[in-house]
């Protein structure tokens, strides 16, 4: 779980997985929250949950490295437990504790290397809509595949499938999960679909990424300069998917 400025959701949303993970009979290993130099009270709050016996593991950054990388070395902590599966998600408090819970049960009874949970009910702002479709429409031209939500932050992972595609990844990615998307597709592993509501952020402006513009409506500055380096990533790692070929 990549963590940033999330102190007003992120004690109760660990809480509310815990007990749907419980009430579905699933064996969590331990929860792992990665923090991006969070600037507010957030790893206090995570310490006191530890100290409360909480099965949970923080880890932080040396530095503010963005939500990509910080999804990386997430997803490797995530390794490092030894489960044999691993569950991304943000630390946003974005899904609902139970659908999260029912995806990773069915993520186990299913024989999915990757689980991708698509995000409906979304009530974004339409540049975020636009984006999203051509996020879609970028994965399409590089595999020749649809792709309901192609950089949705849910995932279940294999252990063995993540092992292997998360060396083809550069590691201070700003689009991971785009990769993922395009990897999983362009080899034979499989992957499957399982559907989770999605609400706006309930922990205010101070964890939006990419903060604000003046008019809601329109995308920040950062978001705009966000979407050009990352364009830039995605046109120079076409050869991930010649280099990576099952």
């Amino acid at each position: 779980m990549p963590l940033f400025n999330e102190e007003a959701v992120i004690c109760t949303f660990l809480h509310s997985l815990k007990v749907s993970f419980e009430h579905f009979e699933l064996n969590v290993t331990k929860f792992i929250c990665v923090d991006d130099k969070s600037t507010d009270g957030s790893v206090e709050s995570l310490n006191v949950l530890v100290s409360s016996g909480f099965p949970l593991e923080i880890r932080t950054n040396l530095v503010n490295l963005g939500h990509g990388p910080t999804t990386i070395r997430a997803l490797l902590s995530g390794l490092d437990s030894n489960s044999d599966f691993v569950l991304a998600i943000d630390g946003d408090a974005q899904f609902n504790s139970k659908e999260v819970a029912e995806a990773c049960k069915f993520a186990i009874e299913s024989d999915f290397d990757v689980i991708e949970c698509k995000r409906v009910n979304r009530e974004d702002p339409i540049f975020r809509k636009i984006v999203s479709f051509l996020t879609r429409v970028l994965i399409f031209l590089r595999t020749h595949q649809i792709v309901a939500d192609a950089n949705t932050p849910l995932r279940i992972y294999k252990r063995t499938f993540l092992l292997e595609v998360l060396t083809q990844i550069p590691t201070m990615s700003l689009v991971p999960n785009l990769h993922m998307s395009c990897i999983t597709r362009s080899t034979n592993y499989e992957s499957g679909s399982f559907s989770v509501s999605f609400s706006q952020k309930a922990s205010g402006e101070a964890s939006t990424m990419f903060g604000r513009a003046k008019r809601g409506y329109l995308p920040s500055s950062r978001f705009i300069k966000f979407c050009y380096r990352a364009s830039f990533e995605w046109i120079s790692s076409s050869r991930l998917l010649n280099n990576f070929k099952k």
